[in-house]
């Protein structure tokens, strides 16, 4: 695990899994605005935003090894909904971007 500074915390990056970024690649931001998913239920279904609004694809979003789901509206807002768990705790939380951009 790789650990760095966040505005509200540490960040904590799986160092094993990386992606070589293409530095002209059109679509998504080449990096998150900000990020802030704070607690949600077991069951799943908690909504986070404020992600800035510059996204023109759609990731898929994993909690841990667990799918979530992402909606970029039409003001390019991206918005995404944890799935359930079967293991409270926290998780990591990794977005993986057509265009091959990675945000966790």
């Amino acid at each position: 695990m790789v650990l760095g500074i966040e505005d509200y915390g540490i960040a904590f990056d799986d160092s094993g899994f990386f992606q070589n970024f293409v530095t002209n690649a059109p679509g998504s931001p080449t990096f998150l605005q900000h990020i802030s998913p704070y607690p949600g239920p077991a069951v799943g279904g908690a909504t986070f935003g404020g992600f800035g609004n510059a996204f023109s694809l759609t990731p898929d979003v994993w909690y841990g090894a667990n799918r979530g789901s992402a909606h970029v509206d039409s003001s390019n807002t991206l918005t995404i909904t944890s799935p359930p768990s079967s293991t409270p705790g926290p998780v990591n939380i990794k977005m993986l971007f057509p265009d091959s951009i990675r945000g966790t």
